[in-house]
């Protein structure tokens, strides 16, 4: 009884390490895309939607960033691909002619810019001819329920957060 407990013990191994390395076998075939996808200040982007076109036929993979920043595509042909991040308040993170080969795991991180209009509130906001004869800035004097100097500094830091 002890023989017949061991041989299916025996078979299921080696059922067990065939399905395995055919799994395996297949990782060889494809290309793996993975990443971590940030601001400029290094804080991660949770929720930005990727997508991974394949040049040759058009086609499109997309996935969404984790919690931590991080995406991945797996099972992917080889060949040539282009990689876009896009998330609210970022400016679109393009890279093209990406090249890859069979079996290839690539990793390819991302740092998102704010998007231009945010990004030239900001720099005219630091600007000295974006200040009055007192040396103030224009929008730290402005009445009537104007967007003061310091509301400005809140929508830059509430950027960073996006």
């Amino acid at each position: 009884m002890n023989t017949s407990r061991f041989g299916t013990f025996f078979l299921l191994s080696i059922a067990l390490l065939l399905v395995t390395s055919i799994a395996s076998a297949q990782d060889l075939d494809t290309v793996s895309i993975s990443g971590l996808v940030t601001d400029e200040q290094a804080a991660v982007i949770v929720g930005a939607k990727v997508t991974a076109t394949f040049t040759k036929s058009r086609t499109t993979r997309k996935t969404l960033t984790d919690d931590l920043g991080r995406y991945r595509f797996i099972q992917l042909e080889p060949g040539s691909y282009t990689l876009s991040i896009v998330s609210a308040g970022f400016a679109t993170y393009e890279r093209t002619d990406i090249q890859t080969i069979a079996g290839q795991n690539l990793k390819i991180d991302a740092s998102l810019k704010l998007a231009a209009v945010v990004a030239e509130l900001m720099t005219r906001l630091r600007d000295a001819d974006f200040r009055n004869g007192n040396g103030l800035p224009l929008a730290a004097q402005a009445e009537g329920g104007g967007v003061g100097h310091r509301r400005l500094l809140e929508a830059k830091r509430n950027c960073r957060r996006v």
